[in-house]
C-alpha cells in the first residue's frame, strides 16, 4: 500500500525464487553443509569460499552440476553428484553432464541423502539409501522408491544441497494468494495477482525456469498494465494462438551430424575461463545449414517496427475469398529441378557439384559466401569448371525430351561471371545444341564467353566421380567421336524448368487444356499466343512453355492488352459452329456434361418429363468432343453435318 499511496496505480513483481529449498534431513544445518544458490552467488560475487578435499553435491539439475564444476575450480579433489533417479531422468542439459564426468567429477545415481553426519560440529560425512524407479509422479517422471536396508556411507568434508528454489515469501506484501507450490497465484492471461493491480511473472510465478520464459512474462504483464492503467479489457484478443510449425517434406535431405562444439582442454581447465570455445566462421556456416527453416518466421515482428509504410499485418489470417472478374490471367511460371536427384552427374553425391541458381548465389554479392565463388567441399576458390547442359530437359535417361530454352544463355552468362570474378578460371560448357532466346543477343553472350575463354564441347556426359580430391568428368566428344576426362573443382548443373507443382489442378479448375507436361494449350499457337479456348482466360510466361525474362514480360504485356480488349467491348461474339442436340434421338445420359471442358452442357428436362442434354451456345467454342462422346449419335456439330461433310468430299 504503501507504493499505491506515493502515487503509482500498477505495480509488478519479479523477485524470482531465490531461495534454496532444504531437504529436511537430520544435521541439514551442520556448519560445512551449503545450498547452491548462496555458494554459487557468493563465487560469483569474489567472495573466497573455502572447501575440503571431498564434496558431495545432492541434486541433479543445473545448478548441481554449476556447483560441482565450480567445487572442482576451488581445488576440490573429490567431488560426488549424488541424484535419487537414472541418468535417463537427470535434467541437467546433457552437454553439461558429459563435461562435468569428463572433469573427474562422479556421479552416483539412484540414491538420496538421509542424514549428514559430523564430528565436532563439523561434516565428516553423509549417510544415504539407494533407490529403485516406482510408478511416475506429477512431474512425469518415476518416482523414486527407497530400498530398505540398502544404506551406505560417503566420506565427505562439505555437502552442497542443489534439490530446488523457492520463493521468498518474507519480501513479498502481505495478502497475496500462493499455488500448492509455493509460487504466486495469478491470472494466467492478464498475469494479475489476487490483489486490484498487482502483477506478477518470471520464476515468483511459475518456479524455476528460464530467462526466456521470464522475459517473455515480463512482456506479457507489461501489455496488461498498460490495459489496466487505460481502463481497457486486460484479455481481449489473448492469448495469441501459436502457430505450429507443420511436418515439412525431407526429400533430398541428407542428414548431417551436429556440429562438436570445440571445449578448452582438461588440462587448462584451473580456474574459471570459458570452456565452450565457439565454432569458427567455416564450422558455424555449416551448421547453419542443417537448419531446414522449417518455421520460416521465427515471430519475432521486427519486420513490423521497421515498415515505414505499415504495410505488414501479422494478425492477418488465411481466408478464402470469392471474387466476381470479368478476365483471368495465368501466369503460374515454372520451378527448377533439383539437382540432387541426377546422381548420374553427382547431384546430391558430391559436395562440389551444384545447381546453377546456387552458383548464382555464390557470384552475389547479397549471397552466402558474400560474392566469392567457392567449392562447398572446402572453401577453396575454383579454377576449372564444368557446366554440364540439359539435365533434366532434353534427355530421356534424366527427364524431359523437351528444351528448356534458358539454360544455355544462363551459362554463357555465369561463364563470363567466373572469369569476371577470378581471371584465372576456367570454364568447360558440356552442351547438346547450343540454343538460346533472343537470336542475336544470345549469340552475343556466346562470342563473349568465348572470347573469355570458355571451351564448348558438344558431346555427352557419361560419369562424374571424385579422383585425388577433385571430380572428374567423363563423356563423348559428338564432334571427335572421342571421349574425354575433364578434372573439375566445380561442377554446375544446368537444370530446365519444369512447371510448378499442383497447376494440373488449377488448370481442371478453370476448365482449360493443358498437354501431358501440365504446360498450358494456346487457342493458336501462332495467330492467338496468349489466349485459350475459354473466353476471358489468358496466359503467359512459363505456364504455356519454358520461356525467358523478355519473352515472358512481352506475353504479360500482350494478355494485359487482350483483357483491356475484352472489357472495351459491348458484345462478345460468339462461336458460329456449335454443338447442336437432336433431342429425339438423346437418351438423357449426359455423358456429353462430363467430357465438355467448357461445362457448355446442361440437362434440360422436356414437357413429357424426359431428360435430354442442352447446349449454351455462347460457351461452346465447337470443338466436337460431345460430338464424339454421344453415344446414340444425337449430337451434331454446325457446318459439319453428314450431308455437308459428304459434299464436301464429292466436291474434290
Amino acid at each position: 500500500t504503501e507504493i499505491f499511496d506515493e502515487g503509482y496505480k500498477a505495480i509488478f513483481l519479479g523477485t524470482g525464487a531465490g531461495i534454496s529449498q532444504k531437504m529436511g534431513i537430520p544435521g541439514e544445518n551442520i556448519p560445512g553443509v551449503l545450498h547452491s544458490l548462496d555458494f554459487l552467488r557468493q563465487v560469483n560475487f569474489g567472495v573466497k569460499v573455502s572447501l575440503g578435499s571431498k564434496v558431495a553435491i545432492i541434486g541433479g539439475g543445473n545448478a548441481a552440476v554449476d556447483a560441482a564444476r565450480v567445487a572442482r575450480r576451488l581445488g576440490a579433489n573429490e567431488i560426488t553428484v549424488v541424484y535419487r533417479r537414472s541418468r535417463a531422468e537427470m535434467p541437467a542439459i546433457p552437454s553439461e553432464i558429459e563435461e562435468m564426468e569428463r572433469e573427474g567429477i562422479k556421479v552416483q545415481f539412484l540414491a538420496a541423502p538421509v542424514k549428514v553426519l559430523s564430528e565436532d560440529n563439523r561434516v565428516n560425512g553423509i549417510q544415504c539409501i539407494r533407490m529403485e524407479l516406482g510408478a511416475p509422479d506429477a512431474s512425469g517422471r518415476r518416482r523414486p522408491v527407497p530400498i530398505k536396508g540398502s544404506e551406505f556411507t560417503i566420506d565427505v568434508d562439505n555437502v552442497i544441497i542443489a534439490v530446488g528454489q523457492g520463493v521468498d515469501k518474507a519480501m513479498l506484501p502481505e495478502g497475496l494468494d500462493y499455488t500448492n507450490w509455493g509460487t504466486l497465484s495469478v491470472d494466467p492471461v492478464t498475469l494479475q495477482t489476487n490483489i486490484d493491480g498487482v502483477f506478477a511473472g518470471g520464476d515468483v510465478v511459475s518456479g524455476p525456469a528460464d530467462v526466456i520464459a521470464a522475459i517473455t512474462a515480463g512482456k506479457e504483464a507489461a501489455i496488461s498494465m498498460g490495459r489496466y492503467l487505460r481502463d481497457m479489457d486486460m484479455k481481449e484478443g489473448r492469448p495469441e494462438t501459436v502457430k505450429r510449425v507443420k511436418e515439412i517434406s525431407k526429400d533430398g535431405v541428407r542428414p548431417e551430424a551436429r556440429q562438436a562444439m570445440p571445449t578448452l582442454e582438461l588440462g587448462k581447465r584451473k580456474g574459471f575461463d570459458e570452456v565452450e570455445l565457439g565454432f569458427d566462421e567455416k564450422t558455424a556456416v555449416e551448421e547453419a545449414q542443417r537448419c531446414l527453416n522449417c518455421a520460416v518466421c521465427s515471430e519475432c515482428r521486427e519486420c513490423e517496427k521497421v515498415c515505414e509504410a505499415e504495410a505488414i499485418d501479422h494478425e492477418m489470417k488465411d481466408e478464402i475469398s470469392e471474387e466476381d472478374v470479368g478476365a483471368i490471367v495465368v501466369a503460374t511460371g515454372a520451378g527448377v529441378l533439383d539437382h540432387t536427384q541426377f546422381s548420374i552427374y553427382g547431384g546430391g553425391v558430391y559436395p562440389d557439384v551444384v545447381s546453377s541458381l546456387q552458383l548464382e548465389r555464390m557470384m552475389s554479392a547479397a549471397g552466402p559466401t558474400g560474392g566469392e565463388v567457392l567449392r562447398p567441399s572446402n572453401g577453396a576458390h575454383p579454377k576449372e569448371v564444368v557446366f554440364i547442359s540439359c539435365v533434366g530437359s532434353r534427355d530421356k535417361r534424366t527427364g524431359s525430351g523437351y528444351c528448356s530454352k534458358v539454360c544455355c544463355m544462363y551459362m554463357a552468362k555465369e561463364a563470363i561471371m567466373l572469369k569476371e570474378h577470378d581471371p584465372e578460371t576456367h570454364s568447360y560448357i558440356i552442351y547438346t545444341d547450343a540454343r538460346g532466346p533472343g537470336g542475336k543477343i544470345f549469340e552475343d553472350f556466346l562470342t563473349r564467353a568465348e572470347k573469355a575463354g570458355t571451351t564448348y564441347m558438344r558431346g555427352e556426359i557419361d560419369s562424374v566421380a571424385r579422383q585425388d580430391g577433385r571430380l572428374s568428368v567423363s563423356g563423348q566428344d559428338f564432334f571427335t567421336n572421342e571421349t574425354f576426362n575433364i578434372p573439375a573443382d566445380l561442377v554446375v548443373l544446368a537444370t530446365g524448368l519444369m512447371p510448378n507443382e499442383d497447376v494440373a489442378r488449377l488448370f481442371q479448375t478453370l476448365h482449360i487444356s493443358y498437354d501431358a507436361k501440365n504446360y498450358l494449350l494456346q487457342a493458336h499457337p501462332k495467330l492467338r499466343p496468349v489466349e485459350t479456348a475459354t473466353d476471358g482466360i489468358f496466359i503467359a510466361g512459363c505456364a504455356v512453355a519454358p520461356t525467358d525474362v523478355p519473352e515472358s514480360v512481352a506475353q504479360g504485356g500482350a494478355a494485359a492488352l487482350y483483357v483491356l480488349k475484352l472489357f472495351s467491348q459491348e458484345a462478345i461474339e460468339a462461336e458460329p459452329m456449335t454443338s447442336i442436340v437432336d433431342i429425339a434421338r438423346c437418351t438423357g445420359c449426359l455423358l456429353c456434361r462430363q467430357v465438355c471442358p467448357f461445362q457448355a452442357i446442361e440437362a434440360e428436362t422436356l414437357r413429357d418429363g424426359r431428360t435430354v442434354a442442352s447446349i449454351n451456345e455462347s460457351l461452346c467454342k465447337g470443338c466436337g468432343i460431345c460430338v464424339v462422346a454421344c453415344r446414340p449419335g444425337a449430337i451434331k456439330l454446325r457446318g459439319f453435318s453428314d450431308q455437308q461433310v459428304l459434299a464436301e468430299v464429292m466436291a474434290l
